[in-house]
């Protein structure tokens, strides 16, 4: 019996990393949003793709210990390698394999203004496979994107939130999304992410954003069936740019309804 050829169309890509704020004051705080996005046909399996982030040790510090989050407790922060010039932060897939075709969970980390500049601080996310990965990426191997952050001397107000409220509730069958947005003037879509766990979420379906009033108010609704179900938004700029809503459950339970016989 012959050996079962292995897996080997992954492409992993650094898709975004994006500031909470473009701006922050010495000494505040902002959140630095990661994803990563698997454009293959295969998985990628799990402990074999690492992302690395750079970033100003001048003008930017992290936070002891360093505030790391990831909604789908896929990824792993492996620690900081700095110096004087700059903070080198590496990541790894450790908590399950990425998918093919799909965003993954976003992660997330601090960073905190350390000196004042009048020039654009650089971040920069690269990724790639690590050198024992049996996989092979086939053209996205050392992608790289990056983002600019401004260091002020006085705090800088945060962004308004764009989407607040956001909720699901059941409905027989079907979950019921709903949320709401301070203004649609920077939206342009909303896509909804389902999944039975809050690991793998895929696509589902998508709402155009309006450009009306303020204060408008979105929904969907989501055959589920029996069970329990996950639900966030991934919200889509009109430059391109996207953010991911906070993640929310739901159990539905089909109602029979038994035939009336007379």
């Amino acid at each position: 019996m012959g050996l079962q050829a292995q897996c080997i169309e992954v492409d992993l890509q650094a898709v975004s990393i994006d500031p909470g704020h473009t701006s922050i004051g010495k000494g505040q705080t902002t959140t630095i949003t990661i994803a990563m996005k698997n454009h293959g046909t295969c998985p990628i399996l799990t402990g074999e793709a690492t992302a690395q982030v750079t970033l100003s040790a001048v003008y930017l510090d992290l936070g002891t210990p360093i505030n790391f989050s990831d909604n789908c407790k896929q990824w792993t922060y492996l620690g900081a390698v700095s110096n004087a010039k700059q903070h080198n932060l590496f990541f790894r897939n450790d908590g399950g394999s990425i998918p093919a075709g799909g965003t993954t969970c976003s992660f997330h980390f601090d960073v905190k203004g350390k000196a004042v500049t009048n020039a654009p601080v650089a971040i920069t996310l690269a990724s790639s496979l690590s050198a024992t990965a049996k996989t092979a990426d086939v053209n996205g191997n050392n992608q790289s994107v990056s983002t600019e952050l401004y260091v002020s001397a006085t705090a800088v107000p945060p962004p308004p939130e764009l989407v607040t409220d956001f909720n699901v509730t059941a409905k027989e069958c079907d979950a019921i999304l709903k949320w709401k947005v301070s203004s649609a003037s920077p939206i342009d879509s909303f896509e909804i992410e389902y999944g039975t766990n809050e690991s793998q979420m895929t696509k589902v379906g998508a709402v155009a954003a309006k450009t009306t009033a303020d204060g408008l108010t979105f929904d969907y609704s989501h055959y589920q069936g029996i069970g329990r179900g996950y639900y966030r938004l991934k919200i889509i700029n009109k430059n391109g740019k996207f953010s991911f809503s906070k993640i929310e459950n739901i159990d539905t339970k089909c109602i029979i309804k038994k035939g009336f016989t007379p």
